[in-house]
């Protein structure tokens, strides 16, 4: 993965795993501009034995969960992960199938343009987590799900606000 770590927000310049991709595209056009906005594709791509040295998920959605729960640290890689991609003109729609990944079953879908902005919503279903959850110092039963937003150029993306970041399932 290391050909992705300029694109890469610096948390994951430490990526490592690797990846092939199988790919169909067409276009029409003459100039670049034109081409870019004719863009039509599908992609697939697969990501193998994927890990982070410094980078947790678990932890990084703890930090921005309201109420102070606190998750399990995550295992150090991700065995497989698939993910689709579909080009439309000059933005891409990506979406991966869902991967069970420390306890918690995680999922990507989201748009980046070709100016440089990604949108994208990461999607945990913790139900597999119900005992290792804790709020302060009682166990209690965490949110069916969880959905963060992120926003920005992929190399700096943010947050969403925290009004516009969590749907809460009971």
């Amino acid at each position: 993965l290391h050909p992705l770590q300029p694109y890469l927000p610096a948390s994951w310049r430490d990526l490592r795993g690797t990846y092939s991709a199988q790919a169909h595209f067409q276009t029409r056009g003459l100039s670049r501009q034109e081409i870019r906005a004719a863009l039509q594709g599908m992609a697939t791509v697969e990501f193998q034995n994927i890990s982070w040295t410094w980078f947790d998920p678990m932890s990084a959605l703890s930090r921005v969960v309201p109420g102070g729960m606190k998750l399990p640290r995550s295992e150090p890689y991700l065995r497989k992960l698939s993910a689709s991609l579909r080009f439309d003109g000059p933005s891409v729609n990506a979406s991966t199938s869902p991967v069970s990944w420390a306890g918690a079953q995680w999922s990507l879908a989201g748009t980046y343009n070709f100016d440089g902005k990604a949108n994208l919503r990461v999607r945990v279903d913790l139900r597999g987590l119900a005992n290792h959850t804790f709020i302060g110092e009682s166990p209690v039963a965490p949110p069916s799900h969880w959905e963060v937003h992120l926003v920005g150029p992929l190399n700096k993306l943010t947050v969403a606000p925290p009004e516009q970041v969590f749907r809460l399932s009971p």
